[in-house]
Order: C-alpha cells, then sequence, then structure tokens
C-alpha cells in the first residue's frame, strides 16, 4: 500500500492531502488504491466507486449515504436501500428547513 504521507500528484508533483486532493493548486484529484482495492461486495460492482464521487464533490454524509444507497439498490437492498436513501433525503430536507425558519426575515 501507498504511504498517505508521501503521495504525489501525477500532473505536478506536489503532495496529496488526506483526501487525494494536490495541494499544489492544479485541482487534480487521485484516489489512494485503498478506495480501488477496499473491500466490497458485488453490488459496489461499478465503474465509478460512490466513495470516489462523494470525495470528488465534497458531499458530507447525509448526500454521500444518499449516493451510496442510490448506486446499490438494484444489487443488494432494493426497496430497503431506496427507503434508506429516502431517509437521508428527508434529513436533508428537515435540515434546510429548520435553516430558513431560522433566518425568515422579520
Amino acid at each position: 500500500m501507498t504511504d498517505q504521507r508521501h503521495r504525489r500528484c501525477r500532473k505536478c508533483e506536489c503532495l496529496l492531502d488526506h483526501n487525494g486532493r494536490c495541494t499544489g493548486g492544479c485541482d487534480q484529484l487521485e484516489y489512494s488504491n485503498r478506495t480501488h482495492s477496499h473491500v466490497a461486495g458485488d453490488h459496489y460492482d461499478m465503474p465509478l466507486q460512490p466513495i470516489e464521487f462523494i470525495r470528488a464533490n465534497d458531499l458530507g454524509v447525509c448526500e454521500g449515504n444518499v449516493i451510496k444507497y442510490i448506486c446499490r439498490y438494484k444489487r443488494k437492498g432494493g426497496v430497503e436501500d431506496l427507503q434508506k436513501a429516502k431517509q437521508y433525503i428527508d434529513f436533508l430536507i428537515e435540515g434546510l428547513e429548520g435553516f430558513h425558519a431560522q433566518n425568515k426575515p422579520l
């Protein structure tokens, strides 16, 4: 496994941060070998792993879980995974509604 502290960008040779993003400002995003060789079932056999998309787009926990469950529902959990995705969407909606309720103009 690659030593995470000394990984370098393939584009400009700068160091990569813990998320695989170039620290030199070239916006290159690279992924550790751990991402590509992680232990997973057949339900994550797809060209772009959900974790890669989640990291590349700096998504939070709720958004990331929506992506995860949507990507795998056909191969693993079916309706249960869709219900989980819906629950995380509901969490996001509740958070936005709470934010807007607290920040209403007088």
